[in-house]
């Protein structure tokens, strides 16, 4: 009889912690917290070139939320466009975060602490598009 009770008892107490092993994204809680301002740095390869940037970005509230990206570039080429803004939707689930726009199309994860985003797509630039990969990091002052 011993036995018996213990190996439903055992199989519940596993189930419960697999279900658990996500907490930090349950009910997508990371996902109403992007709400600020995230600094870090992007990267578009466009036709044979790199152009390297520091990026900004303020995410209003919700999800989805709009949010402005902003673009300084830190190095590349002279065809590298200096300075850009582009307004975006920003989404996430769980710790999947997208960022989408007429001209940006880049899904990415999220740390489990929230602090940072990384995310890799594509940017629409003359008619093509082409990769890009960004690094974001939550302001913390």
């Amino acid at each position: 009889m011993k036995k018996i009770i213990q190996k439903p008892l055992f199989s519940l107490i596993v189930m419960s912690l697999l279900s658990c092993a996500n907490l930090g994204y349950a009910d997508d809680e990371k996902c109403l917290n992007m709400a600020g301002t995230w600094d870090g740095s992007g990267k578009v390869k466009v036709l044979f070139f790199t152009c390297e940037y520091n990026v900004l970005a303020t995410v209003q509230n919700g999800n989805p939320a709009n949010a402005t990206v902003t673009v300084s570039k830190k190095s590349g080429s002279f065809l590298c466009t200096k300075n850009a803004s582009e307004n975006v939707v920003i989404s996430c689930k769980g710790n999947s975060v997208e960022i989408k726009s007429d001209k940006i199309n880049a899904t990415g994860t999220g740390s489990d602490d929230g602090k940072t985003v990384s995310l890799s797509g594509n940017i629409h630039v003359m008619s093509k598009d082409y990769p890009l990969n960004l690094q974001l990091y939550r302001r913390t002052s």
